[in-house]
């Protein structure tokens, strides 16, 4: 992988949108395909990303591949890649098994976050939890979050569904018992 890699994202909800502002504002190159084109320039007036009309174009420019997509639907679009790019989720709740339809390498990197769009976020501030098979990706991983200054852990998908369901069940009780 490069000092600065390519970065391609599927998919244009409230975590693509934060991922492209983090990682445009830490100099690198975003490539973004979304079914929802309105959506992608919409995020495009936020930082200066590209949008990509297929997953295959996206999938030969991109060193770094992320799936922000629901995640039921992570397996589908995993068959869907190819090439050689790393390819991660970012749920904190799905498997790394998710990506076994990917031949090549995978791994997740999960942000220990809400994502509001528009909500201005300390991008530096949020722990990071990684997770691959193949130590040359975690390597990667690594390398990559250090890119960015964030502090990272690695854990397990059964440890990081705990730590995401304590860390959803904390924030949802924050929010209820607030608007009591």
């Amino acid at each position: 992988m490069n000092d600065k890699p390519v970065i391609g994202i599927v998919g244009s909800g409230n975590l693509s949108w934060h991922l492209c502002k983090w990682f445009t504002s830490a100099g690198l190159h975003v490539y973004v395909h979304s079914r929802n084109h309105a959506a992608v320039k919409e995020i495009s007036t936020q930082c200066s990303i590209t949008e990509v009309h297929s997953i295959e174009e996206l999938c030969y420019l991109s060193d770094l591949l992320f799936l922000c997509v629901q995640d039921n639907a992570i397996g589908d679009i995993a068959e869907k890649v190819s090439g050689d790019p790393v390819l991660l989720h970012c749920s904190g709740a799905v498997s790394l098994n998710a990506l076994d339809p990917f031949q090549g390498k995978k791994g997740v990197w999960y942000p220990l976050q809400s994502f509001v769009k528009y909500r201005t976020l300390d991008y530096a501030a949020i722990p990071v939890l990684i997770e691959s098979a193949e130590k040359e990706t975690l390597s990667s991983l690594h390398d990559f979050t250090r890119i960015l200054g964030n502090r990272y852990r690695e854990l397990s998908s059964a440890k990081r569904l705990e730590l995401h369901l304590a860390a959803v069940f904390a924030n949802n009780f924050t929010n209820y018992m607030l608007r009591k």
